[in-house]
């Protein structure tokens, strides 16, 4: 009598059991307008890695992008003038598409939380890491 009542026990508590293994984070939830929520805002632009080596050196402090609710984005990377661009948000990826030349560069939010945000660009086989802080 305890066995069958331990399987049908462990059986409900794993079907009701709340999971929050695709979330991102603890902090967001698990759908496009809890990542928005998260993204919105400024961040700082830190640095550029590829394979681990630092390839933006130090950033400057003007480097950083500006996430809005409309679903616009405002860019400013190194000695390029800012940039107005689109988002879009699909699971984990992240899409911006440029406003004027129509180029789209496609991320993965690896990790956001509240103070940072690291997003990988992958391209021609070699990765980039983009890591961020809010200010």
């Amino acid at each position: 009598m305890k066995i069958p009542f331990l399987l049908i026990s462990i059986f409900f508590v794993t079907v009701t059991m709340h999971t929050n293994a695709a979330n991102v984070t603890s902090w967001g939830s698990n759908n496009p307008q809890g990542y928005t929520s998260q993204l919105i805002g400024r961040w700082a632009l830190l640095a550029v890695y590829e394979k681990g080596q630092n390839l933006s050196n130090n950033t400057a402090q003007s480097d950083y992008w500006i996430f809005k609710r409309n679903g616009f984005i405002e860019l400013r990377e190194g000695e390029a003038p800012l940039k107005r661009s689109y988002f879009t948000l699909s699971n984990r990826k992240l899409t911006i598409k440029d406003k004027k030349t129509r180029e789209k560069r496609h991320f993965t939010i690896k990790y956001i939380d509240q103070k940072r945000l690291i997003l990988i660009l992958s391209q021609e086989g070699v990765d980039h890491t983009y890591n961020f802080e809010r200010y």
